[in-house]
């Protein structure tokens, strides 16, 4: 084991000398490092299994081992899981997210000193780590001459004023003219305990009648430089908490909006702490990096960001001496980049530290175009025994001494009032809601939408103690005794053949899973008849799957052909080929049949049997959906079904006509410009179905809805790149890929707008603005959470989940459905003028009512025949739930079928020889015909009475916005359009659809 940690450092070593690990002369021990992680992590697991056995056995009379502990030991997992992060680490990649969380969040949690001791003359003799004087060349990218460089000035400022007032005005004397502020706090764990000695063993995060040190520092600092600031508008942001770790920041508001001032500033603060989960590890990277975004949008204004902290960035114990921790590199390579921006940065040190390694990372940043970055140790300097305002006059200095030199070399250095055009472009989250609304389970409790701090935040913060010391780790991991001798020296001797027993059960559950029953399953099938690909061990055959698809994906289809049956679905393609229409295939261990027979799906549309439910997404997909009325069964989805009908059909769908129109009118007054031009008609239309659904289901427009759909959209392409992974059962609930993270994030980020956007229709309603909650489909859904009947109550999640699904498919859906029918119909300009001759003769110039809608007959066939070729969605997935007869198939229980819904489409029985042309003439007397009196032909939007509640809604939609181009505007195909269909939840045009516009 010693040589495998030596040989890893020489490993990590070249990593951080920019050298390929691979072609270095250690190469040849990288299987053996993989087998030293991996068997270290099974002893790890192994002594947590024995300490869960004995704590288990404890509470026995027999027995008599102590029961001190009875819960799982976390910390052997969590050990256990930075082994197996580490594999990353040797790979090149990143600490997750979730494993940098449990790394030590401070390096000084390894050795706290006494309370006796003076809390600024200690030596910390328990932890001193040098960092290389010069710093590695790898830390810094940019050369080391002397172009464009400015040695650290510092500045001519004296150091004897009195008040806050005299430092101002020494800094307008210094030279400094106009500065913008940032603010980011720290909100990571070790808050709640490195006010041990300074702020009375409480939290500096507390919130009491006097201010925290927090609030003291923002108050001082906002003071001496608000007279400076123009617009008096401070972008604040926060880091470390539970939603951001490392990796990202929040902003104060929602909105992203800045605040008005440091007392909004201090406001906004206190509102926001209670809400928090406070986390870690500690990067300053994130919040730098959103420095430099603010300061490039601004054109390059002058900025000062200051970050308040507790502590220094993170450095855990397995950090080689010497180097740079994974937060520590981040950081400094934020601070180099910020170099190159008018932009200074101030860490103002708050709590008991220790604060000396902080001042040789400030001392031993390499050059930069300036010295750009400086320390203070705001409780050294507030702890003196002198008068306050005089202690806050030396803060502010020590804090802004340095600001007017710096100010100075932006000019000098022409980087003041330049935009760069490269800064990282992040976007903060919203600040996290974990104390929000909906909290009540009775209606006669508050259901009010106002949020209530979490109960960490309400306990005694002076009982907050510190975390263990490096002495507690060196103890049986049992009984904690015996420091001496970790390795069970307390006499707790565990047969091995006991532990190894719990690992061969979960060994031989995964393979009952995974290997055992779906090859019992599959022999079921074969003697059943049914064909297809064998099983492959875990994956099923979603290898093949995925190679097929990104070889059919690679290039786009020559010509404008509606073949698109091979591209999409270049699997099912291949293997109807071979195993005939109807056969099965498995997606991990679960065995799919395939149907496209028009019979069969007729039958699965009765489901007579009671046989059939849908299929429950998982991952990214079951974050995006989550329970709502695309995924539920049973009661609970026909509760929602109601409510969705009772939204989107009847007079209800009537009385959105005219939002739909005025929707429609601002698109077209936008295209006003491009009259003789090419225009992208895809993104066009997401903006109108965006505003439509925003304004007819909740009341709000695109604006204020833009947000939760570009949250949505990017839950949409990581469920994509996501939707031929097969993963372990229950392994979320362990472990998480970055994947899963980022889902996490944007669903939380979902969440905490719309209960925004429904706090704001419920306050209307309490004072007074409004009657009720509305009659639209948001209003809808807020009174059946406030319902006092039982049986018609929603929950919170289920009003969460159906604002995502309206959110998403009412938007997705009709904006695919317009592009490809324009794209179309600028192909078939005959059509085009067959629809447009109906639209004068029915409607004339006037604004399209429900009565003219309604005739539009040749519209509505362009309708269908697009739907035909480009359905919204590929396919339609059942579970089957007890054993039953389909067709002449016997389907056992547990197996899936999925509906091959372009097949169906495209089939030429049924469609004859012209299936794959464009020809809305085949519904001219209606679905029934088109498809020879067999519905199930044509399924666009599902089937049975799981049929997609929005279709009217959808249909209605495009009506009307058709009508209206087609009465201003003639188009045909742009010559850049390239024919790319992808399918991304529904079938979409990958590089948009490119018309040229003509006015009529």
């Amino acid at each position: 084991r010693v040589g495998l940690w030596k040989w890893e450092y020489d490993w990590q070593t070249a990593v951080a000398k920019n050298q390929t690990p691979l072609q270095t002369e250690h190469r040849k021990i990288y299987p053996i490092l993989h087998c030293g992680r991996l068997l270290g992590t099974i002893h790890l697991l192994l002594q947590a299994f024995t300490h869960w056995f004995y704590s288990t056995l404890s509470r026995f009379p027999f027995t008599h081992c102590p029961s001190t502990f009875h819960s799982p030991p976390l910390f052997l997992l969590q050990a256990a899981a930075d082994q197996i992060d580490s594999f990353r680490v040797l790979m090149g990649g990143k600490l997750s997210k979730r494993s940098a969380q449990r790394q030590p969040s401070r390096s000084y949690s390894r050795g706290i000193p006494s309370y006796s001791q003076s809390p600024y003359n200690q030596g910390y003799a328990p932890y001193q780590q040098q960092y290389p004087t010069p710093p590695p060349p790898s830390y810094n990218d940019q050369a080391q001459g002397p172009n464009k460089r400015l040695e650290r000035k510092f500045s001519k400022i004296d150091d004897n004023y009195k008040t806050l007032e005299q430092v101002t005005d020494a800094l307008a004397r210094a030279g400094l003219e106009s500065s913008n502020l940032i603010v980011g706090i720290d909100f990571t764990k070790s808050n709640e305990w490195t006010g041990t000695r300074s702020y009375n063993r409480r939290s500096l995060h507390h919130i009491g009648e006097e201010q925290n040190p927090y609030e003291q520092a923002i108050s001082i600092i906002g003071k001496t430089l608000s007279s400076f600031d123009e617009d008096n508008l401070i972008p604040c942001f926060g880091f470390g908490d539970a939603s951001t770790h490392d990796q990202e920041v929040f902003s104060f508001y929602p909105d992203e909006r800045f605040c008005n001032g440091f007392e909004e500033v201090l406001a906004r603060y206190r509102e926001i702490v209670p809400e928090l989960k406070l986390a870690g590890p500690t990067s300053f990277a994130p919040v730098i990096e959103m420095a430099i975004t603010i300061v490039e949008q601004s054109h390059g204004q002058y900025h000062v960001l200051v970050i308040i902290a507790d502590g220094q960035v993170t450095r855990s114990v397995d950090t080689v001496n010497g180097q740079l921790s994974p937060q520590e590199m981040k950081t400094v390579e934020a601070i180099v980049k910020a170099s190159e921006y008018p932009l200074s940065i101030i860490l103002v040190g708050v709590g008991d530290g220790p604060w000396d390694m902080m001042k040789q990372f400030d001392d031993n940043i390499p050059a930069r175009a300036f010295d750009n970055f400086q320390f203070v140790n705001f409780t050294e300097l507030m702890s003196k025994n002198v008068d306050r305002t005089r202690k806050e006059a030396a803060f502010a200095l020590a804090a802004l001494m340095e600001i007017p030199s710096q100010y100075k070399a932006t000019l000098e250095l022409n980087i003041l009032g330049a935009s760069r055009g490269k800064a990282i472009d992040r976007i903060p989250l919203p600040p996290p809601m974990y104390g929000a609304s909906f909290s009540s389970s009775k209606p006669s409790q508050s259901s009010s939408f106002e949020p209530s701090a979490p109960s960490y935040a309400r306990q005694n913060d002076s009982a907050t103690q510190p975390p263990p010391s490096s002495a507690d780790t060196n103890v049986c991991p049992i009984c904690l005794t015996d420091p001496k001798n970790m390795a069970f020296g307390c006499g707790h001797q565990i047969p091995m053949a006991l532990c190894l027993g719990f690992l061969g059960a979960a060994l031989v559950i995964f393979l009952h899973k995974m290997l055992l029953k779906p090859l019992l399953l599959q022999r079921r099938l074969n003697s059943l008849g049914a064909r297809g690909p064998s099983y492959k061990f875990f994956f099923g055959n979603t290898l093949e799957m995925k190679k097929l698809r990104q070889a059919s994906m690679a290039k786009p289809m020559s010509g404008l052909s509606h073949d698109i049956y091979s591209r999409l679905q270049p699997h099912l393609s291949a293997w109807t080929k071979t195993y005939g229409r109807n056969f099965t295939f498995w997606f991990g261990p679960r065995p799919f049949l395939v149907l496209s027979e028009p019979d069969l799906v007729k039958e699965v549309a009765a489901d007579r049997e009671k046989a059939y439910r849908k299929v429950e997404p998982r991952g990214v997909m079951k974050r995006m959906l989550g329970d709502g009325l695309l995924t539920s069964d049973g009661e609970k989805w026909v509760k929602l079904r109601k409510l969705a009908n009772h939204a989107f059909f009847g007079e209800s769908l009537k009385n959105m006509t005219p939002a739909m129109i005025a929707s429609t009118e601002m698109m077209l007054e936008r295209w006003k410009d491009h009259v003789g031009k090419e225009i992208e008609v895809y993104e066009e239309f997401r903006f109108l179905t965006a505003e439509v659904i925003s304004r007819t289901a909740f009341g709000s427009n695109f604006v204020e809805g833009k947000r939760i759909f570009d949250l949505l959209n990017k839950m949409v392409k990581l469920a994509a790149a996501n939707a031929f992974k097969v993963r372990l059962p229950g392994i979320s609930k362990i472990y998480k890929s970055g994947d899963d993270i980022e889902a996490d994030k944007l669903e939380q980020g979902v969440r905490a707008l719309i209960l925004g956007m429904l706090r704001k229709r419920e306050e209307m309603v309490t004072n007074g603005e409004a009657e009720n909650f509305g009659s639209d489909f948001c209003g809808l859904l807020l009174s059946a959470y406030h319902e006092t009947d039982e049986s018609k109550r929603i929950s919170e999640d289920d009003l969460i989940d159906e604002c995502k699904t309206v959110y998403l498919a009412g938007q997705e859906t009709t904006n695919t459905l317009l592009s490809w029918v324009m794209l179309l119909l600028s192909i078939h300009t005959d059509w085009q003028e067959k629809a447009r001759s109906e639209v004068q003769t029915h409607l004339g110039d006037r604004a399209p009512d429900a009565d003219g809608i309604s005739k539009l007959k040749t519209v509505s066939m362009i309708i269908n025949e697009t739907l035909r070729l480009y359905p919204p969605a590929i396919g339609m997935a059942r579970r089957v739930v007890k054993e039953v007869q389909l067709g002449k198939h016997t389907l056992p229980k547990n197996t899936y079928f999925t509906i091959d819904t372009l097949t169906l489409h495209q089939d030429p029985e049924i469609w004859g020889e012209d299936a794959l042309q464009f020809n809305p003439e085949r519904f001219s007397e209606g679905v029934a015909k088109a498809t020879k009196n067999n519905a199930s032909a044509f399924v666009p939007f599902g089937i049975g009475q799981r049929v997609c509640a929005g279709a009217n809604f959808a249909a209605h939609e495009a009506k009307i916005a058709l009508a209206m181009i087609l009465q201003r505007y003639a188009f045909t195909l742009s010559p850049t359009y390239v024919h790319s269909p992808l399918q991304i939840i529904t079938i979409r045009p990958e590089h948009g659809v490119q018309v040229i516009l003509h006015a009529l």
